[in-house]
């Protein structure tokens, strides 16, 4: 879903939450050590688009550039591994 972000001064922060949840069931997911991991990112990149792919142990989740005109250019993105429970922003 594509839309634009209202308009925010720089440096405002927030904090998304990733619930990590079995595919099969919709339950949390058993083997993560943390089932709700905390990643904060720029009030402006939270209200526009992010993705996540999973790669095995890990997540990598990305959040566009809070500029409207550049919606495929990337602000930020985080390793997330996801069974033992930690993130960490990569760009």
């Amino acid at each position: 879903m594509w839309h634009r972000a209202p308009a925010l001064t720089d440096g405002q922060r927030t904090t998304v939450t990733i619930v990590l949840m079995c595919f099969s069931t919709g339950k949390l997911h058993p083997l993560a050590s943390q089932p709700k991991l905390n990643v904060s990112v720029s009030v402006a990149a939270a209200h526009n688009l992010s993705d996540a792919q999973v790669i095995g142990d890990y997540i990598l989740y990305w959040v566009g550039a809070p500029d409207t005109e550049e919606i495929l250019t990337l602000c930020s993105i985080y390793l997330i591994a996801w069974k033992e429970g930690w993130t960490s922003k990569v760009r």
